[in-house]
């Protein structure tokens, strides 16, 4: 196992690898790869230690666990989140239609006085109804995670304090002094149950339910005191402004439904938001892959035009370096006589051979199927030659090589005067040329 820095970095890449290959499917544990039969330890380390040493195997295992995990986790996690709206959704409603029902019904009830006590029932059981959702949704607004829920024991106990309230006389303004003092407390439960919302400023429509809740509370609270006043004075020396409260109540419970429209909106602006991050994610790391050659993890053609393009600009013509175009030799009859397994690996161990003779600021880019482009920046010809003298002694002595390789080179230097372009183009024709006398040279040594 590496250690030290070139431990992190190998450990990085290697990681990288593994989800790269098994996003592609081109890897995995009991899968085919690149013609060998069912996959296992040593079929996955012989095509992959040449990049990144032995120790891949175990973080592409580890790697497919761990995203077979998250997988699970975030499909229970979007049918949670599903589950939970679904079921706020469903809540907020049932606590607004059993408002509407209640209302209904004590209109009703002042009409028809001889179902007054049924229908009174209704209309308290309604409102305890809508206050138990009430409660229920702001604490769902504090962890909209999790699915809230009040003991539904509140029910029973809403339900038969309506039917005692209802009993308990046939003067309303009598009935609903216990009733306001339990709304009341109820509104002021809310808006406590949203403190952790409004701690981390969850949002303006939040501000906005809690202030209705404040004055939901205080004004069902403030009906105690006054409709005991009330009854104790009798009819006649009631307070005018007890025939306007219904509008009171009205008005701050539409800035209650207001908040929570606001909240809504909070929400899925919230969740817009985390989309976008999550979307700019996943295009940055497609844009890597895009960037990417999957076999060498070297930078492709694609990353060449966008990082440095054709050499035109006004900055191109300040920078200087040396272009090295890099070629494998004899790459075919690896894959005639060895398989194209032996082949990529081939092509693997040059590109990790290139990488250890240029420096870290310097590029490298998988060209052709057996070809490389280094841009070596700030470097003469002569000094960038002699930094890949040994590099065919490098491929010879590695490990992991079946057998001996070697790599045709050509060299061009560019400034402000030779363009990248053109330096490419007179390394490519050197490397062809140097490629071609060895290919003469091999072939004069076999025939004596």
């Amino acid at each position: 196992m590496p250690s030290g820095a070139a431990g992190d970095i190998e450990n990085r890449l290697a990681v990288m690898c593994a989800e790269y290959l098994l996003e592609k499917r081109q890897i995995g544990i009991g899968r085919r790869c690149y013609g060998q039969p069912e996959i296992n330890g040593k079929a996955v380390k012989k095509v992959v230690d040449p990049i990144v040493g032995s120790h891949f195997v175990s973080i592409v295992r580890g790697t497919h666990v761990e995203r077979s995990r998250r997988a699970r986790w975030e499909s229970w996690e979007t049918k949670s989140d599903i589950g939970g709206e679904f079921q706020r959704r469903i809540r907020r409603s049932a606590g607004w239609l059993a408002l509407v029902v209640s209302l209904g019904a004590l209109a009703v009830a002042f009409s028809r006085p001889a179902y007054q006590v049924p229908l009174e029932a209704i209309y308290f059981f309604g409102e305890y109804v809508f206050a138990f959702c009430l409660i229920s949704g702001c604490r769902q607004v504090v962890e909209p995670e999790a699915i809230a829920r009040l003991s539904m024991a509140w029910l029973p106990a809403g339900l038969a304090a309506a039917v005692v309230l209802s009993l308990l006389s046939t003067d309303f303004n009598v009935q609903i002094i216990p009733h306001a003092a339990i709304m009341g407390i109820c509104f002021l439960a809310a808006f406590r149950a949203l403190r952790p919302a409004r701690r981390r400023r969850s949002g303006v429509g939040v501000t906005v339910m809690s202030a209705a809740l404040v004055l939901l509370g205080i004004d069902f609270l403030h009906y105690v005191a006054v409709f005991a006043i009330a009854v104790k004075a009798g009819p006649a020396n009631r307070f005018p402004y007890l025939s306007y409260t219904s509008v009171v109540d009205m008005v701050l419970e539409i800035l209650l439904g207001f908040g929570m429209v606001m909240s809504i909106l909070d929400t899925l602006r919230r969740e817009a938001e985390s989309a976008n991050v999550k979307l700019a994610v996943a295009m940055e790391r497609l844009e890597v892959l895009a960037r990417t050659d999957p076999l060498t993890n070297a930078l492709n053609r694609h990353a060449y035009h966008a990082l440095v393009g054709d050499g035109s600009d006004a900055h191109s013509a300040t920078v200087s370096g040396c272009v090295v175009i890099a070629d494998v030799d004899r790459l075919k009859q690896i894959n005639d006589r060895l398989g194209h397994t032996a082949g990529d690996a081939a092509i693997r161990r040059v590109a990790s051979a290139l990488r250890s003779v240029i420096r870290a600021d310097d590029l490298l880019f998988r060209w052709g199927g057996d070809e490389f482009l280094a841009i070596l920046w700030n470097i003469s010809g002569p000094d960038a030659s002699r930094r890949f003298e040994n590099l065919d002694e490098l491929l010879t002595t590695s490990e992991s090589a079946p057998q001996p390789l070697t790599v045709s080179l050509g060299f061009a230097p560019f400034d402000g005067e030779i363009p990248l372009e053109r330096a490419i183009e007179v390394a490519d024709s050197l490397m062809y040329r140097r490629k071609h006398q060895r290919s003469s040279s091999t072939a004069e040594e076999t025939s004596q």
